[in-house]
């Protein structure tokens, strides 16, 4: 099954809105009770937190038995996600509210929702277009979370729908990079140049506004925080579309890339600005994305080890030389460096190892 997530603005009144808040802010509180004694008792385990922490949650912050319960398991996400990243996670500050079916309740007709708050279930209507009510139609959702963006509170619903008989065609190959975001071995390509100058004109005014130091300053960083990241989380969202349509244009019925884990390590070098460079590369989001989408039409997709695959000829699989997009091959002469590495992806990476190099000259 594929699990997808549909998100819904909700028309809700200022009694209701004023029992979302203070619901949100004692959730974040019994996050903070759960994380306090997960820290002191070293416990990440989700039974073992709720066995320690369930009857005070309910006692100091008189939540249901169920919101409760998403608040233990929360916590207890959170830690096995950051467990190698850093030991002790930050205090959670009032987001978003979990819910499972024993505490909402979603309906077709008029789409309508019910919600578990701190003064008992509030019911409140979905504003939704076409594309929501299409989703949505004969789904029985059975969790969601409830946010608040701006002015607006949003409910993203989950829904589960059947995963599509994989299809049959070709491989197709795409290659990852900053100078070019996506390179496919068709010959379609992303260019990254907007996308690094937009990184560029950001990082300039974060620096900007962090050496004045005042109040109004930190302010605005408050205020400008994230834009960056939904901005680029929004291309990538456009561009796996792209890729997918791409894939089907040619009848592909699997989508090779590269295997990438571990490359920010394996890359640093005494140079601060190629390093915040691939610090700042979404390569493991855009390949969640196409993964997702090319599930959804029956593309498989698959990870191939990336070595040699940008030095090594997809036609002749000799060694050769590159130099930025151009690739240099004696004996097949140039090709765009990129769109070779894209070819070599494609057939499952060069075939090649160092011992057994054969190397142009």
């Amino acid at each position: 099954m594929l699990i997808r997530t549909i998100r819904c603005k909700m028309t809700i009144t200022q009694e209701t809105e004023q029992a979302f808040l203070e619901t949100r802010e004692t959730f974040a509180k019994a996050c903070n009770l759960v994380l306090a004694k997960a820290l002191e008792t070293k416990t990440r385990n989700a039974v073992a937190l709720h066995r320690l922490t369930y009857a005070e949650i309910r006692k100091e912050c008189h939540l249901s038995a169920n919101l409760a319960v998403r608040a233990i398991r929360r916590v207890a996400g959170s830690l096995s996600q950051k467990k190698k990243r850093r030991p002790k996670p930050n205090q959670f500050r009032p987001g978003s509210i979990e819910y499972d079916a024993r505490i909402f309740t979603f309906w077709e007709a008029g789409f309508r929702v019910s919600l578990m708050t701190l003064q008992g279930r509030k019911k409140a209507l979905l504003d939704v277009g076409e594309y929501q009510k299409k989703a949505l139609k004969g789904q029985k959702p059975t969790c969601a979370t409830l946010v608040k963006r701006g002015n607006e509170w949003y409910l993203n619903i989950a829904i589960e729908e059947p995963e599509p008989p994989l299809v049959e065609g070709i491989a197709i190959g795409i290659d990852l990079g900053l100078r070019n975001t996506a390179y496919v071995s068709t010959g379609f390509y992303a260019s990254g140049q907007d996308r690094q100058a937009f990184k560029k004109r950001r990082e300039k005014i974060r620096a900007s506004l962090q050496s004045k130091g005042t109040r109004g300053s930190r302010k605005k960083l408050r205020t400008l925080s994230g834009y960056e990241r939904r901005r680029i989380r929004h291309d990538n969202h456009n561009l796996s579309k792209q890729l997918v349509q791409e894939a089907q244009r040619h009848n592909a019925g699997l989508i090779r890339m590269e295997q990438l884990s571990g490359i920010r390590e394996r890359t640093l070098v005494w140079n601060p600005h190629r390093n915040r460079l691939m610090s700042g590369w979404s390569f493991y989001q855009l390949q969640q994305l196409v993964t997702y989408k090319a599930r959804r039409v029956g593309i498989a997709v698959e990870l191939v080890d990336p070595a040699y695959t940008s030095r090594v000829c997809f036609e002749c699989g000799q060694q050769g030389l590159r130099s930025k997009d151009v690739f240099q091959c004696i004996a097949c002469g140039e090709k765009h460096a990129d769109h070779n590495a894209a070819c070599n992806i494609s057939i499952g990476g060069a075939v090649v190892n160092r011992p057994k190099l054969t190397v142009c000259v």
